[in-house]
């Protein structure tokens, strides 16, 4: 009868077991162990063996499935019911078939990528677009994916101490398919945030530069609303030429009424939504080390086009509720800096709050060390958006000077970059 030990053999693939069965012999089949044997062997690889030795060949496999039965309850017994789950999420070794479509989308996004150094208007396509939500709905698939191999990877981890000589070498083979199946969508991942940061720096050139238009054609009109404004109120905070200057009171009023009108025509925009994209971006690219290494100036300069837009965005926000109707780059008022720099800073505090709660339901108690490092980014973040805050505040001109993005080389295939 065929025996299992403690002591560790080579575990033979499908394909090698298939091999086998087609040439073994009777002294061949008695030799082998049930341990050696792959799992879920199909009752029909009977018929692939000899006549001879089907009878031993099907009496192997009744034996390594009774096998993996009990060894199954066994781990549950051991380790707990998540153990046989963790598991078998080692049990496959090749990408999935989300990974496998993301890596091609993602290939397909920089092929694209590149075409558009040449012609822009690739990257405001309706097939560019469309194939960026397809890439970012993957992502999300990936990240779960990712998620779930980090918290079997940790479940294994944490009992491997405990394992004893005959898990010992199962745990270890599990880690390390996990370990490799979670690196490689890791870095399947970096190559689509490298492109992600190209584009969110181009995103935010550009619209930095429409500010930069929009507030040069209101700008006049903003020093006309302002005088007639000053105006009105000088007339009507005086009773007499409440009375005498009516007249002209009601022609002030119908002229702010219509420059109002037209300065809604040049009104700013910054999204609440794209800034929060754009931060996810700067994050994820700042954390990873081989974006960094491809793409640190473009990092650097898309921070600091994102700190100005964050502040633009929030002395919106303060404009809008005052209803003063001027430019805020002109001439900033000491007092409003410190409640632009504090609105700034809450927006970065609540997104790193949320971000740092969607990786532990992500990574659950694996999520350490990326909590750790998000901490550190969170830090140097908002030193860096303080010290850009005080230069522009010194400097109010140079808030909207256009982000110049200089392409670097072209990206690595996925070939390559699954090859580092």
């Amino acid at each position: 009868m065929v025996t299992s030990n403690a002591t560790h053999r080579r575990k033979l693939t499908m394909d090698q077991f298939g091999e086998f069965v087609r040439r073994a012999t009777p002294k061949q089949i008695a030799k082998i162990h049930v341990d050696q044997l792959p799992e879920s062997i199909p009752e029909s690889l009977v018929d692939s063996a000899p006549y001879e030795t089907r009878h031993a060949i099907e009496s192997l496999i009744f034996e390594a499935n009774a096998y993996q039965i009990n060894l199954a309850i066994e781990l549950e017994a051991h380790f707990g019911p998540a153990i046989n789950n963790a598991l078998a999420l080692a049990k496959q070794k090749g990408d999935s078939r989300s990974h496998l479509l993301f890596k091609r989308k993602v290939s397909a996004l920089v092929g694209l990528f590149n075409k558009s150094k040449k012609d822009p208007a690739i990257l405001k396509s309706e097939s560019f677009t469309e194939m960026m939500l397809d890439v970012r709905r993957l992502l999300e698939d990936l990240r779960q994916e990712s998620g779930a191999l980090a918290h079997a990877r940790h479940y294994i981890e944490q009992r491997l101490l405990n394992s004893g000589p005959k898990f010992l070498t199962i745990f270890k083979t599990a880690i390390k398919v996990l370990t490799k199946r979670f690196a490689d969508i890791e870095r399947s991942m970096n190559l689509f945030f490298y492109v992600s940061v190209m584009l969110s720096a181009n995103e935010m050139n550009y619209v930095r530069d429409r500010i930069i238009d929009l507030e040069r054609k209101s700008s006049s009109i903003k020093v006309r609303l302002e005088e007639q404004r000053e105006q009105l109120r000088r007339l009507q905070g005086n009773a007499i030429t409440r009375r005498t200057k009516k007249h002209l009171i009601n022609e002030l009023q119908t002229s702010i009424t219509e420059l109002i009108a037209e300065l809604s025509k040049y009104e700013v925009m910054v999204s609440e939504t794209d800034l929060l994209a754009w931060l996810d971006t700067v994050v994820e690219a700042s954390m990873s080390g081989y974006v960094r290494k491809q793409a640190g100036s473009v990092v650097g300069t898309a921070r600091l086009g994102l700190f100005g837009l964050l502040q633009k965005y929030c002395m919106l926000q303060e404009d809008s509720a005052l209803q003063v109707a001027r430019n805020p780059f002109s001439q900033i008022d000491p007092k409003k800096s410190i409640q632009y720099m504090i609105k700034s800073e809450q927006f970065i505090l609540d997104y790193f709050s949320n971000k740092k709660s969607s990786i532990t339901a992500w990574l659950g108690e694996a999520a350490q060390n990326r909590i750790d490092s998000l901490g550190v980014l969170e830090k140097q973040l908002m030193t860096e958006m303080r010290k850009n805050i005080k230069r522009v505040n010194k400097y109010a001109d140079s808030l909207l000077q256009p982000i110049r993005v200089v392409h670097l080389a072209a990206p690595p295939s996925i070939i390559e970059v699954i090859a580092l």
